[in-house]
């Protein structure tokens, strides 16, 4: 494995390794893995990032996947 930044890790949170099986978890359950990164991950990634601990409290959780599953139901 190279040296160097994991841009998969900067943008949500989550190892490249990690990414791939999420993705494959995706795929094999018909979900879209890329609405998956930009409606939850990057967001809960977002949010962890701002506050002042490396873990995030229920009500962060929950206002992040509200906010997605809001959006999923007005596509």
């Amino acid at each position: 494995m190279g040296k160097g930044i994991d841009r998969t890790f900067l943008h949500y949170g989550v190892k490249n390794e990690d990414m791939r099986i999420i993705e494959a978890a995706c795929d094999y359950d018909g979900i879209d893995s890329e609405w998956l990164k930009e409606y939850i991950l990057k967001p809960l990634n977002n949010e962890k990032s701002q506050s002042n601990s490396n873990t995030l409290f229920e009500k962060e959780v929950t206002k992040v996947l509200n906010k997605a599953l809001k959006q999923l139901k007005n596509e």
